[in-house]
């Protein structure tokens, strides 16, 4: 805290050597900064529920016997996961 006190110039906590309590008057910065925090948690949340899946056309090529050994085992497992995706190989 000792930085924050220090950026915005005003004390926030009463210290001594046996505790430390917060000044009464600065109690609005520690709220303020739990709502913000708070705020912050439910934006994160809303653009995690937004998040979209993979969808449209992909279409890949290669050498057939890698097609075969490390591709096309993948395909169905991705298109399971991902309904909304085509797939060509």
């Amino acid at each position: 805290m000792g930085d924050i006190e220090g950026d915005i110039g005003v004390r926030l906590f009463q210290r001594s050597t046996r505790k430390i309590s917060l000044i009464e008057q600065r109690a609005l910065f520690l709220n303020s900064a739990t709502a913000l925090a708070d705020e912050l948690d439910v934006l994160c949340d809303e653009i995690r529920a937004r998040r979209t899946e993979p969808e449209g056309h992909l279409k890949a090529s290669s050498v057939l016997a890698f097609g075969q050994k490390m591709i096309a085992p993948s395909v169905p497992k991705f298109l399971v996961r991902y309904p909304a995706a085509t797939v060509d190989l």
